[in-house]
């Protein structure tokens, strides 16, 4: 398979622009055309300079364990920054020079995330495409593979989703698949060994193995597998919809939180899917802007990732768990009355007026998301 190949060159279907005003249509348009090449790299540089602030800090004070447990959730945090800007180099807009978006993709970003490009980028592609389609959404069919696709069953979800991915189950899977490069283009594959065989003789010949290991590939393989696993949750959980107003989500959380699951405004998911093509930086201006369309105001935004952050919204796991009731669930009421009500909330069992378990979602259909023209 080539990039050339992938589906993400084909325009797909457009439904949903018809609802927002040609005014804002045209702010955005604008704000897009502001796109450049430096926005990219200055992120990027950010995120590496934070990693080797954690990894001299650690060598300096001689792998004090405390230092060490600091450092090692403050790089996977990065690792899981790094995949963000991965994500953004599968859209072509990590730089807008194309080629370039590429190279920097591989060599800063996945590469050393142990993972490549293009079978990403083919991958997230289909995944907007068909976004919740059955057959093919491949985010869709790792929601299925998991059980949040709509889970309704508060204990069996925390103890799954939140509690178990703790034990790292889940990461031989990710790293493997990475490794082993699925749907990956040959040439990248080639030149994927050659960088990993080069770094591996590198280190070794520098001595740095020990390092490597403890400062790498240990948050790599362990948060950082956690962090994602967390994060890919809040992105679409609960959500089968075919109307791309309430197929996603966007939340927010304090800073810190931000920062472990969704750097890079990765938490503002809806206009993301809107439109893909926007780079991150731009997001919350994008959001902003949308924020006059009443179809957006009306889907589903979240405060806090466990717990609400305002009276009149839930947090992300509380949407998971009820998507149809954000608009008319009291949490005001319930936040007033202190965190082990909002446990209550959360965990309980919510019943309708008749005595019955609120409805599920509707029923799932074909959904073709976005035109990469706007």
């Amino acid at each position: 398979m080539t990039m050339s190949s992938c589906r993400v060159y084909r325009t797909p279907r457009n439904d949903y622009k018809k609802d927002i005003p040609a005014d804002i249509r045209a702010q955005i348009k604008s704000l897009h055309r502001s796109r450049d090449n430096w926005h990219g790299l200055f992120y990027l540089s950010i995120d590496w300079l934070v990693i080797a602030a954690a990894v001299w800090l650690t060598l300096w004070s001689r792998f004090n364990l405390a230092v060490y447990l600091f450092s090692i959730v403050v790089i996977a945090s990065r690792q899981r920054a790094l995949r963000s800007l991965l994500h953004e180099a599968s859209h072509y807009k990590l730089l807008r020079n194309k080629k370039w978006n590429i190279w920097i993709g591989r060599l800063f970003v996945a590469f050393p995330l142990l993972e490549g490009v293009s079978g990403y980028l083919c991958a997230h592609c289909e995944h907007h495409r068909h976004l919740w389609d059955a057959e093919l959404d491949p985010k869709r069919r790792q929601y299925e593979k998991l059980g949040i696709i709509r889970p309704r069953d508060p204990r069996q979800f925390t103890w799954r989703h939140l509690l178990r991915p703790l034990l790292l189950l889940h990461a031989p899977y990710n790293v493997l698949s990475g490794l082993l490069g699925r749907n990956e283009d040959r040439r990248e594959t080639w030149i994927r060994i050659c960088y990993m065989t080069g770094a591996a003789a590198l280190i070794v010949a520098m001595g740095y193995t020990r390092e490597v290991f403890l400062l790498w590939l240990v948050p790599c393989w362990t948060i950082y597998q956690v962090l994602r696993y967390w994060s890919d949750i809040a992105d679409h959980a609960g959500l089968e919809s075919d109307d791309p107003w309430q197929a996603t989500r966007n939340w927010t959380a304090p800073w810190w939180v931000r920062q472990l699951l969704a750097s890079h405004n990765a938490n503002l998911h809806l206009p993301h899917h809107l439109y893909p093509v926007m780079p991150q930086h731009r997001i919350p201006e994008l959001d902003r802007i949308l924020g006059d369309v009443a179809e957006y105001r009306q889907g589903h935004h979240c405060e806090g990732f466990l717990f609400p952050k305002r009276p009149d919204r839930p947090s992300v796991i509380q949407d998971v768990l009820r998507p149809e009731a954000r608009q008319r669930y009291q949490y005001g009421t319930l936040r007033n009355q202190g965190r082990l009500a909002v446990l209550r909330a959360l965990f309980g069992r919510r019943r309708s007026a008749q005595g019955n378990s609120v409805e599920s979602c509707a029923e799932t259909c074909p959904l073709a998301t976005v035109s990469h023209n706007d």
